[in-house]
Parts: structure tokens; sequence; C-alpha cells
């Protein structure tokens, strides 16, 4: 337990190198210094007991990510990554995952009306496997049908322009993506 008052007195959004100690041992300044961001991150993370869903809104060009609240109640979208290449987008991902406590990643399935897989399948399946593969933790499809188009709906009824409706389209279809989710697990 105190390893786990330890991470959470720390925030880290102003961490900084040789700040915190990994004091596992439960004796006063015994443990290892974290030197890296990353190393106290999956530290942090380790001993957080609520972690964050992440929806990811994958196409061709673009990918909107969503973030869950830490309850896994409500769905906030947070921003569009522009993707370059598999191994890119996926290290992005996976440090965007460590840097919000994510324990679970669900990345949309596209498909028509009609059920059949949409084409842009053969770009999303190869960064769903290596997130699969990747991630210590689940990473599952889900529904995403309209998603993208219920998000323009929002956008548009908000006020927002059409440049703007362009610009945060995928991070809101994400938002939507995960609120069906949390909703279907949840039951309702």
């Amino acid at each position: 337990m105190l390893v786990s008052y330890y991470c959470a007195y720390f925030n880290p959004n102003n961490w900084g190198i040789g700040n915190f100690r990994n004091n596992s041992d439960n004796k006063k300044g015994g443990g290892t210094v974290i030197t890296s961001k990353r190393e106290f991150l999956n530290c942090y993370n380790t001993f957080q007991v609520m972690n964050r869903v992440m929806a990811l809104d994958a196409g061709k060009k673009w990918i909107g990510i969503a973030y869950s609240d830490p309850l896994k109640m409500t769905a906030s979208p947070a921003e569009t990554y522009r993707r370059r290449s598999l191994e890119d987008d996926v290290i992005f991902i996976l440090d965007k995952a460590a840097e919000k406590s994510v324990d679970e990643i669900i990345v949309g399935y596209p498909r028509f009306l009609t059920g059949e897989e949409s084409r842009v399948m053969e770009e999303i399946r190869p960064l769903f496997d290596a997130l699969k593969e990747r991630f210590a933790h689940d990473v599952r499809w889900s529904e995403e049908r309209l998603s993208s188009k219920e998000a323009e709906r929002i956008l548009l009824r908000r006020g927002y322009s059409p440049g703007e409706i362009r610009k945060n389209r995928d991070s809101f279809a994400a938002a939507l993506i995960l609120t069906w989710y949390l909703e279907e697990r949840h039951g309702g």
C-alpha cells in the first residue's frame, strides 16, 4: 500500500528526473530512483486503481482518439493524430496509453450498414493486430457504424464551421464509439 501512496502523491504531468522513489521495500529512502518519464509512468500506472479506456476511430490518414474518465462512465474526445507508418502509429498510441493510465483500447470496427467490412479494414487490421501484440492489456473491436456521420451532425448542431468539423470529426467519432461501448458494457 505504501507504493500506491507514493505513486499517487506525484502528478505525472509535473514529472522531473529523480523526484520519485519506488519505496516498495517499505523502508525510508529505499527503492530505486526512477530516471525516465517512461519508467515513472509505468510505475505510476502499475499502482493506479482507476484506469481509463482509450477509443480509436482509425482511418487511412487519421486516427481519432478519445478517453473515458477514470470511473469509465463518460467519454471525451481528445485529439486527432495524422498517421505516419504502422510503427510510428503504434508507438504514438502506446505512449498516449501510458500517459493516460489506459488499461483497455477500443478500436472502431468499420462495417457497412449491410454488415460487410469496409475497405478501410485493410489499413486498420494491421494496427489492431500490432496493438493487440504489444499492449499489455485488452485491445478490442467495437461497433462504429455511422460514428463519423453522427459526429459531423453533432458538431454542426453545436455551430462548428466546416473546417472545424473536419478537424474534430475523428476525435468526436472516437468519443461516440467509446460512449456506445461504455453504455453496452454497463447495460444501458
